[in-house]
């Protein structure tokens, strides 16, 4: 039973399509050998061999069940995978992502990089792994671990969200993250490999006002609501996220925030890419300069940096100003190039596309790319396109539930799922040639709960999240 227990909350899943998107099969990704459980954040990316690599967590086989951060292999297009192989045990481990690109010394061999955050009692250490066998094997050592600043407002020791880029014609390692503060403003920072994770330094914004030349403030989008909150002993410890939503305030605990029945979290993952030492660098921004302010919106801004992260462009915004268009979260970043042959050595990355989500003033949702085709100096509305075909409502994912000793309790409609978890934290572009592919989460579908007089939406029919995927041509 326990065994049967851990197997349905394995989590980490993959569909394929062999025919550009027109019919897709699915399936789980293998374990680490013994083990039952893959715990999600998923990252995937593919070498020039047409290898495929898909990071995520997991655990070490029964009886002990370690945190685990672990790397399958598909070397037939994604059909099948390898057991997964063990990058790093770490208890602390989360938000993981991956990388492949070409080694800055050896450009005919392909590296595999894994970045992800660390929990450790000293605060959240930034952890790095490297493959240079195709996966078969890792070394592993932490690269940043910031320690606590007594100003509140400069960057503290907690850090999340990196997301590793390699320049595919260089060679050299980005790794863009999140770096918190205790106050309003937190920073995106850029560390830079040229050694293939040999060692590090990091890209200059010089931002005004900033505490170091290193940090670009930012605020991140979305409203501070309450997510269920936990009871650990005699202690109610509430679960406090940055969300869009809809529908009304429900009313939360005793914290005095808001509490909506469908809502989302929200990450600020720097979306980012890189072509011959030339920087693209996306992220969502409130327009507010109080974190989880309630009446704030949010934008995606952009910038680029042409000198490698030394000096960088001003920020502009790239979605259209619309007036029922309130929020606009979680980006993701990618190039397409003048040529459609891609190893000509001049051809230059000039499309510039961000898809990010766009949540309308009623409460429903799209995704929208907007694209420029002058490396993103400028991105006009007109250049916008609107991927999903239809706007959809955000699933229940916040329902009040109270049990025994927690009056405050709440749940996702999909019970295995934690609160607040909707749209997902990501979203995903990736381009070839004049193509771009798009996958994100939509809830057009619906779903009706079945009756169950102990279900508080019992008989309900609602939204419920499906991953959906779109080609679209770019006009070059």
């Amino acid at each position: 039973m326990i065994a049967a227990a851990l197997a349905a909350i394995s989590v980490s899943a993959f569909s394929t399509s062999n025919d550009g998107g027109k019919t897709w099969t699915s399936g789980f990704f293998p374990p680490l050998p013994g083990s039952i459980v893959t715990g999600g954040d998923p990252s995937i990316d593919v070498d020039r061999h047409g290898n495929f690599y898909f990071a995520g967590l997991g655990t070490t086989p029964a009886p002990a069940f370690l945190a685990t951060v672990q790397v399958n292999k598909s070397t037939d297009g994604g059909r099948t995978w390898s057991d997964a192989v063990l990058v790093q045990q770490d208890d602390g481990s989360d938000k993981e992502w991956l990388a492949v690109g070409p080694d800055p010394a050896d450009k005919h061999r392909d590296n595999v990089y894994v970045t992800w955050t660390s929990f450790q009692p000293s605060g959240a250490q930034l952890r790095f792994g490297r493959s240079i066998d195709g996966g078969a094997t890792w070394t592993t050592k932490t690269i940043f671990a910031p320690p606590r600043d007594a100003n509140p407002t400069h960057p503290q020791n907690f850090l999340q969200f990196s997301n590793p880029v390699v320049d595919g014609k260089t060679g050299v390692l980005y790794v863009p993250f999140l770096h918190f503060s205790n106050a309003d403003q937190d920073f995106i920072q850029v560390l830079i490999s040229r050694d293939a994770g040999q060692t590090f330094s990091f890209a200059t914004f010089n931002a005004p006002g900033a505490p170091d030349p290193t940090l670009l403030p930012v605020t991140s989008a979305g409203e501070l609501t309450e997510c269920g909150v936990f009871r650990i002993g005699p202690f109610f410890i509430p679960n406090l996220r940055l969300t869009i939503h809809s529908g009304p305030n429900v009313g939360g605990s005793f914290t005095g925030l808001a509490r909506y029945v469908n809502s989302t979290r929200l990450t600020t993952q720097p979306a980012f890419a890189a072509r011959n030492g030339v920087l693209f660098l996306a992220w969502s921004n409130s327009t507010s300069t109080a974190f989880g302010d309630p009446n704030a919106h949010s934008n995606i801004l952009f910038m680029r940096s042409d000198d490698g992260g030394r000096t960088w462009t001003h920020a502009v915004r790239v979605n259209p100003n619309v007036a029922s268009d309130v929020q606009h979260v979680l980006p993701s970043l990618t190039l397409t190039r003048q040529s459609d042959d891609d190893e000509e050595e001049d051809s230059d990355d000039r499309g510039v596309h961000i898809a990010y989500y766009t949540q309308h003033s009623n409460g429903t949702v799209d995704v929208d790319m907007a694209n420029s085709e002058n490396r993103g100096n400028t991105f006009s509305s007109e250049g916008t396109a609107r991927i999903s075909s239809t706007s959809f409502g955000l699933a229940p994912t916040n329902i009040p539930l109270p049990v025994f000793g927690n009056p405050f309790n709440t749940t996702n409609y999909d019970r295995q799922i934690a609160q607040c978890y909707c749209l997902g934290e990501y979203l995903s572009v990736r381009s070839k040639n004049d193509l771009v592919f798009a996958l994100w989460g939509d809830g057009r579908n619906t779903v009706t709960q079945p009756v169950n007089p102990l279900d508080p939406i019992s008989g309900q029919t609602h939204p419920q999240e499906d991953v959906f995927f779109q080609a679209l041509k770019i006009d070059q």
